[in-house]
């Protein structure tokens, strides 16, 4: 199954309890595996961050609820959406 695009489930989200709801089950799907800090859910949390329709402020809340700072590094996330609105910033300049 591709990684990339296995958060595409979450994109009508509206909501962290939406997203909160369906994280799991998402997970379980694409044989991701919480607990186990192995370099195919810490990508598949960086494709989230990075090519997600949500809002900055919904994968960033989606990512503290739904994700333990043992098996993913946070600051990873900050630094990433981070990137992205400057790349935003820059484009609209």
């Amino acid at each position: 199954m591709n990684l990339l695009d296995w958060h595409r489930v979450f994109d009508g989200c509206t909501d962290l309890d939406a997203i909160h709801g369906r994280w799991q089950d998402a997970a379980q799907a694409h044989y991701l595996n919480p607990g186990h800090a192995t370099p195919e859910y810490q990508d598949a949390l960086l494709s989230f961050i990075a090519t997600s329709a949500l809002p900055a402020p919904l994968k960033l809340g989606a990512l503290l609820a739904c994700v333990s700072g043992y098996d993913f590094d946070l600051r990873l996330a900050l630094g990433v959406l981070d990137d992205l609105d400057d790349d935003t910033v820059d484009r609209k300049s």
